[in-house]
């Protein structure tokens, strides 16, 4: 996608256009004399909450012991010290 190339003027009398562009991931480039001077993109996506990160932790989790056919209240990983046999008898979902 080309830049949408812009004098400082021309970037001042339509700001709220061009920060729709923006917002749609055009980039936005300010020129004068034919030198760029500027340039203005979206910014980067906000990092998630510690809320959100372990939300999203538990449900990685959950799909592990689902693909890995352990109970649901199997830990992952497995308690330090454990042996993968003890780990597997103990938490392993017996079919």
């Amino acid at each position: 996608m080309q830049p949408i190339i812009v004098s400082m003027s021309e970037a001042h009398a339509r700001l709220p256009e061009l920060i729709g562009r923006i917002a749609l991931g055009h980039q936005v480039v300010i020129a004068e004399c034919g030198r760029w001077v500027a340039s203005l993109t979206a910014p980067p996506p906000m990092p998630p909450t510690p809320e959100e990160e372990a939300a999203l932790l538990e449900k990685r989790k959950a799909i592990v012991r689902e693909w890995s056919g352990l109970r649901t209240d199997a830990p992952v990983p497995p308690p330090e010290g454990m042996g993968m046999d003890e780990y597997l008898a103990k938490y392993q979902v017996r079919k």
